[in-house]
């Protein structure tokens, strides 16, 4: 489970940056807070089927 996560922050962290070095300011502090919120409920309550969800959305987002 921990390199799900890994993984996760690994294409979290490049989205933020992408965003970041485009000024695109609201929509990074959008994507930072709502990812931050999601991957921290999915870890709380150890849910996979949320995490893999979470996890394909930010690297369809991130992919774009």
């Amino acid at each position: 489970r921990s390199s799900l996560i890994e993984e996760w922050a690994t294409i979290v962290h490049r989205g933020l940056s992408y965003c970041k070095s485009r000024y695109d300011i609201v929509w990074y502090k959008t994507l930072q807070s709502f990812v931050t919120n999601l991957i921290t409920k999915c870890i709380d309550r150890v849910d996979c089927v949320a995490g893999s969800q979470t996890f394909t959305l930010i690297s369809i987002i991130y992919h774009q």
